[in-house]
C-alpha cells in the first residue's frame, strides 16, 4: 500500500483485521501487508505527472518491491498504536488545561497564585 498523509490509516486497520483472520493461510503463502511512503524521492518514478491510475501504480510498486528499491514505512502493532494515541490525547488535554488556566488568569488580572 502506498501511503499519503493520514488517509492510509483506516484502510490499514481494515486490512489488518482481515489479515489476522487469514494468518494461517497468509503465512503459508509468505504474504505480507506493507506500507510505502509515497513522498520519498527514492520511491518516485520518472513517469509523467498527472492523474494516478491504480493498476499501473500497483504494478510499479510490486516491481520496485521485488527489486528492493522501496523505502518501507514503519507501522507499529495495534497495541503500540493505541498507547501512542492515548499518550497524544493526554498531552493535548494537559496543554488545553494549561492554556485555559492562563487565559482565566489573564482575564482576572491576577498573577499565577
Amino acid at each position: 500500500m502506498e501511503s499519503t498523509a493520514q488517509y492510509w490509516k483506516p484502510v490499514w486497520g481494515a486490512l489488518e483485521r482481515y489479515w489476522k483472520a487469514v494468518t494461517r493461510e497468509a503465512r503459508r503463502r509468505k504474504a505480507e501487508v506493507r506500507n510505502v511512503a509515497s513522498g520519498s524521492k527514492r520511491n518516485r518514478t520518472a513517469g509523467p505527472r498527472g492523474r494516478k491510475k491504480d493498476f499501473p501504480d500497483a504494478e510499479r510498486l510490486v516491481k520496485r518491491l521485488v527489486a528492493r528499491e522501496l523505502i518501507l514505512s514503519f507501522v507499529p502493532d495495534a497495541e503500540q498504536r493505541l498507547w501512542r494515541t492515548v499518550t497524544r490525547r493526554k498531552y493535548q488535554l494537559t496543554r488545553n488545561r494549561v492554556r485555559l488556566q492562563n487565559q482565566l488568569e489573564s482575564f482576572s488580572g491576577r498573577g499565577p497564585h
